[in-house]
């Protein structure tokens, strides 16, 4: 008896049936050559996944929180100072508008640090000079002035109301921080035109904790 053939939902010619499976939470009638296909995806996809957990797992063995929360803070910060300075490394400081050298740039949080929800937040962690942010602590009338015209009053309100809500992190939240912003980091240190050779270095060093076999 012949067998029927179908249209394969993948390579979509006219083959017999090898097996009909959901992928994607999309069912598809495949043929054996797709089937086969898409089994060594799985599979490779699979082999990926239990590798990244294994990292994790080991990561998490060699370092503690304390450890990655200080490269967390190190690599974040100099996201924002990046971020917020030009090619030249000047950069306005958010409180002041005062014109600042990217070496009197620092990464100045609205809401304080100390609320974790916020610490790694790109809206209230904004460029600002080391006298406003160290010796003004935060100059916090302007840098809201700031905020309310750079991102309007219901941006500003919900941080402030947001802070008061507890957040719990852990070593993955920090590994993620650091492998999001490691690689960008690294990207805009390359665009800038003074020297960023030493900070190169450091980025290179921090890329070794989630790259560690």
């Amino acid at each position: 008896m012949e067998v029927k053939k179908k249209t394969c939902s993948k390579c979509k010619k006219l083959s017999i049936i090898w097996k009909t499976r959901t992928v994607g939470g999309e069912k598809l009638s495949l043929c054996q050559q797709c089937n086969s296909k898409i089994e060594r995806e799985l599979k490779k996809e699979k082999v990926v996944k239990v590798r990244e957990k294994k990292k994790a797992v080991k990561n998490k063995k060699l370092f503690s929180n304390t450890e990655l929360l200080k490269v967390a803070d190190r690599v974040f910060s100099l996201y924002i100072r990046l971020r917020d300075t030009n090619d030249d490394g000047f950069g306005i400081c958010c409180s002041s508008g005062r014109y600042t050298d990217w070496s009197q740039i620092q990464n100045g949080h609205y809401i304080s640090r100390k609320y974790m929800k916020y610490r790694f937040s790109e809206i209230n962690c904004n460029g600002q000079s080391a006298m406003d942010n160290v010796r003004l602590s935060g100059n916090i009338v302007e840098y809201r002035r700031f905020m309310i015209e750079k991102y309007g009053v219901e941006a500003e309100l919900a941080l402030f109301l947001g802070s008061k809500e507890e957040f719990h992190y852990n070593s993955e939240f920090l590994l993620d921080v650091i492998k999001i912003y490691a690689p960008q980091v690294k990207k805009m240190l390359s665009m800038k035109t003074f020297d960023t050779s030493n900070y190169e270095k450091e980025i290179l060093k921090i890329e070794s904790i989630y790259n560690h076999e």
